[in-house]
């Protein structure tokens, strides 16, 4: 009945929709539709289910359906509508005790925190997942032994047997890709991305990630690709999180990373301001895992070490010509024996978890500690090398961001020394300011390559043809301060003030001294076997240790003899 108490008309109204498929998310009520959602930033197969905010007239109209509104007249009560407001009312409440919170939807069955499988549909309780299925999938067993378990991978490993994984650790790689979305309701902590790679086009990257998703899914991926531009990657993002998609595929990338798809990888949940309103999306749970594909693509920031890298590594001209493949139709034969093949992934993780979660000593990979407890250790336990060990050969080639700093550091050497010239016996070892290094730069158009190249590669200037102001200068200095790179760290001592700059190396022992001033002449690209440049393997060379110094206050002073050598 409609009263001036909105209050107690708003309760009782929800009360009536206790039943209906409404959930809480992010301070709001949602529903789960089937529409595919179309978005201009992320590409949706059609029946995809998307988490979607209820509308107030929708809620308004299944108020409506599911109670007899009335209102007092005369002696008497006669029946109404629902007064549009309400609609408005119940959402602004922030809170609903009738309906329960929704963490995300899976349409196949997943693994619980404690080792059972989320197989009766419907919202459960235990994870927070709404598992509506796709199909009929085989029963897992809860006493599961490893024999089960080395059976379905060898079921799963006959899928890719024509690829030509560089090593057998990068089709453990591909494993770890397999089996992360159906335990991405065992823990809340973070995943890294699934990068496939190859020599060559045609090799078959993109399908060896499709028949992941083909497995989960039962579709294809949603597909989203990274742009130069980090708000509009925040944007994307922010859309993928809202609408609960389970995996998103970056399809033929030329370079990946960055601050923005940093912090997806390594925070659990995500916050932005709402497109087009002046409220943000509170804080998302970030359970999408995130494959990405290109043919040797350049890594940006510190991404490396949030990458778990599936390599392929063909030594054919023209590896899109083979026809010798053991399955010829590889994604048809996924999709009609989908439902068996998930039931081989779950009864991997469900083996492992019956066993006791064995562990096997891995080295710890940090920010991805709940997923290498269950992903990492199922692998290993079944006599399969540790997917980790794909991150060497990441970390050696060194990604953009690491190079870019190494640059930084050895221009900035540069950069004192065309500032004081070289010392003279006796005299002191100074760093700069960031003011000094923008002067200095734009006092040496035509010089100065490493450090301007390296600022530009780091962030900065983002105007076309600008020479970088002291502010994006300190900006870089902030981030990277204190970083060893190479042997190497920038670091500081504030006079009047003013933080002072000095570039020092770092040995085994410790700091062994100040290189923010080299003996060397003026013009000179060199400071002692210090070069400027890149080595013709593409790598920053690391400067030579320089003799220590025992409680000292930094920025370290030495003092030098005619010679251009270390006075101790």
């Amino acid at each position: 009945m409609i009263t001036p108490d909105q209050e107690a008309v708003t309760s009782l109204a929800l009360d009536a929709l206790r039943l209906e498929p409404i959930w809480t998310r992010n301070h709001g009520l949602v529903e789960i539709l089937y529409d595919g959602a179309p978005d201009k930033n992320v590409t949706r197969a059609q029946g995809c289910p998307t988490i979607r905010p209820i509308p107030p007239a929708k809620l308004v109209a299944r108020m409506s359906a599911k109670a007899e509104w009335v209102r007092q007249k005369g002696d008497g009560y006669v029946r109404c509508c629902v007064p549009p407001y309400i609609g408005n009312v119940a959402l602004a409440q922030g809170t609903w005790s009738q309906f329960d919170d929704l963490r995300g939807v899976t349409e196949t069955p997943m693994l619980r925190p404690d080792g059972t499988i989320i197989d009766a549909p419907g919202y459960d309780r235990a994870t927070g997942y709404f598992y509506a299925p796709n199909a009929e999938y085989p029963a897992v067993k809860a006493d599961a032994t490893r024999e089960d378990a080395l059976e379905s991978v060898g079921k799963l490993l006959a899928l890719v047997e024509d690829f030509p994984f560089a090593k057998p650790e990068h089709k453990s790689a591909w494993l770890a890709g397999l089996l992360t979305p159906f335990t991405r309701a065992a823990f809340s902590g973070c995943v890294p991305a699934f990068f496939y790679v190859a020599n060559a086009p045609g090799t078959g990257k993109s399908r060896l990630a499709s028949i992941s998703g083909m497995i989960f899914l039962g579709r294809e991926f949603a597909r989203c690709p990274q742009t130069d531009d980090p708000e509009e990657d925040k944007k994307r993002i922010t859309s993928i999180l809202l609408e609960g998609d389970r995996m998103v595929l970056m399809d033929n990338v030329t370079r990946f990373g960055g601050p923005v798809m940093d912090a997806l990888l390594t925070s659990p949940t995500w916050k932005d301001r709402v497109l087009g309103a002046s409220k943000t999306t509170g804080d998302l749970p970030v359970n999408v895992c995130i494959y990405v594909t290109g043919n040797n693509p350049v890594l940006i920031g510190d991404v490396d070490r949030r990458i778990c890298n599936c390599a392929l590594e063909t030594l054919l001209e023209n590896p899109e010509d083979r026809r010798d493949f053991k399955i010829p139709n590889l994604e048809l034969y996924v999709k009609e024996h989908r439902a068996e093949l998930a039931s081989h992934c779950l009864t991997i993780l469900r083996a492992y978890c019956a066993a006791g979660r064995p562990k096997h000593n891995l080295a710890p990979w940090g920010s991805f500690e709940e997923w290498s407890a269950i992903v990492r250790e199922a692998i290993v336990w079944l006599g399969l090398p540790d997917c980790a060990e794909t991150r060497k050969e990441l970390r050696a080639a060194g990604s953009v961001a690491v190079n870019a700093i190494a640059e930084f550091l050895l221009g900035w050497v540069e950069a004192c020394e065309l500032e004081h010239g070289r010392p003279l016996p006796g005299a002191e070892v100074r760093g700069i300011t960031s003011a000094q290094a923008e002067t200095l730069l734009k006092r040496n158009p035509d010089s100065m390559s490493l450090l301007r190249g390296a600022i530009a590669e780091l962030g900065a200037p983002k105007k076309t043809n600008s020479s970088p102001t002291s502010r994006e200068i300190g900006t870089i200095i902030r981030t990277i301060s204190k970083r060893v790179i190479k042997n190497m760290r920038i670091c500081s001592v504030v006079f009047n003030h003013v933080a002072i700059w000095t570039v020092e190396t770092v040995g085994a022992e410790g700091i062994c001294g100040d290189v923010g001033i080299c003996p060397a002449t003026r013009n000179q690209k060199s400071y002692g076997d210090i070069n400027i440049g890149k080595e013709p393997d593409g790598h920053i060379p690391t400067p030579p240790h320089l003799p220590s110094s025992p409680n000292q206050k930094r920025p370290v002073v030495f003092h030098y003899n005619a010679d251009g050598e270390v006075v101790t």
